[in-house]
This record gives C-alpha cells, sequence and structure tokens, in this order.
C-alpha cells in the first residue's frame, strides 16, 4: 500500500522538493485506510504513534539518504 501511494505521489511532490508533505499525506491516507476497517480501528491509534516517529525519523535521515 505505501508503495502505491509513494509510486502516485512521487512526481508531483518531487516537483516541488516536499519530503516532508509528501510524508504528511501518506500519514494521513494510511491512517484513514486504517481508521474505516473496523476490526483495526483499536490498534490505529498505536500505529499513529508509530507513523509519527518513523516520520519523524525519515526527516532527520532524509539529508543523509539523499542520492543526487
Amino acid at each position: 500500500m505505501y508503495y502505491f501511494l509513494d509510486y502516485k505521489t512521487k512526481p508531483f511532490f518531487n516537483l516541488f522538493e516536499l519530503p516532508k508533505l509528501q510524508s504528511q499525506v501518506n500519514l494521513t491516507l494510511a491512517l484513514d485506510v486504517l481508521n474505516d476497517q473496523e476490526n483495526i480501528q483499536t490498534n490505529a491509534a498505536k500505529l499513529g504513534d508509530s507513523f509519527y516517529w518513523l516520520n519523524e525519523l525519515a526527516e532527520i535521515l532524509n539529508p543523509y539518504l539523499d542520492l543526487e
């Protein structure tokens, strides 16, 4: 799922070079999908916290992982 979102949004966000915005959009979409499914709603809050810290880690590592 994440790969699909990244694949579809990558050309748009690379045009503006806003990786933080891209990760926030992916976070919002992933949480929306999780909240729509009844059997996963109990874990949505925990996963939301995990996505937050994963986003923070991605922002820290972004300058070091730049391939250009």
